[in-house]
């Protein structure tokens, strides 16, 4: 009988890890790749299982895991995450430009912020005011014409294409075949990290951990010590 109780109580827990709605909150990034690796995983073993994804700016991601509303986010580029648990992906954002295959800059290899200068620039609302960019235009900086903040990499490169204004955005995320828009790297180079949040304080459900667990498993097979979480889990 205690046998068969043990055995109805471990089928309950499971079904309790596999059932539910995950919220999880993130910009745009091809780092993302690994998430969806992970979501696929869940998916296919438990299709009763599901997903919301939520786009946002990393302010904005940081609020709603605070808040509750989502159970992860996924942050680009480098912010103070003491009071969240975290895990750093091993994949690098490499910001490019990106702009029309007509303009005098494709003739360039890589781009610098002085071949800026004349350029309408669009780039996402985060990296505007990011210390990592003002440091890369330095004495350019004031002379720049911030044309437009657009957090969706896709809508912003339709400007782009209209032949004047320069998109900088990460490598990749763009399909650029048959749009005439080229893609040239920063010179110097400008790399944002990603990190998944959730909070450190609460406590994550079923499917959280189960999550939770599946990342960490995908991120340590890509290499040693790849999976640390930093700060305590609950």
């Amino acid at each position: 009988m205690i046998a068969l109780e043990e055995k109805t109580l471990s089928a309950l827990q499971q079904s309790q890890v596999l059932a539910g709605t995950l919220n999880i909150g993130a910009g745009q990034s091809p780092a993302m790749e690994i998430i969806m690796q992970v979501i696929d995983q869940i998916a296919q073993a438990h299709p009763q299982v599901r997903f919301n994804l939520i786009d946002g700016n990393a302010d904005q991601i940081e609020a709603q895991v605070n808040n509750g509303s989502l159970d992860f986010g996924v942050i680009m580029g480098e912010r103070p995450l003491s009071n969240f648990a975290s895990l750093t992906l091993p994949v690098q954002n490499e910001f490019v430009a990106v702009f029309s295959d007509q303009l005098p800059l494709a003739e360039k290899t890589v781009v610098t912020p002085a071949d800026l200068i004349a350029y309408p620039i669009i780039t996402s609302n985060q990296t505007l005011v990011s210390d990592k960019f003002r440091a890369w235009w330095g004495p350019v900086l004031p002379h720049l014409h911030q044309l437009m903040g657009a957090n969706l990499a896709y809508n912003a490169s339709l400007l782009a294409k209209q032949g004047h204004a320069v998109q900088l955005t990460y490598s990749h995320l763009l399909n650029l075949a048959d749009q005439h828009l080229i893609a040239r790297p920063l010179s110097p180079t400008v790399t944002d990290t990603n990190t998944v949040i959730w909070q450190a304080n609460g406590r994550l459900t079923n499917l959280g951990r189960h999550f939770l667990q599946t990342l960490q498993t995908v991120v340590a097979a890509q290499g040693p010590d790849q999976a640390r979480v930093n700060a305590k889990e609950n």
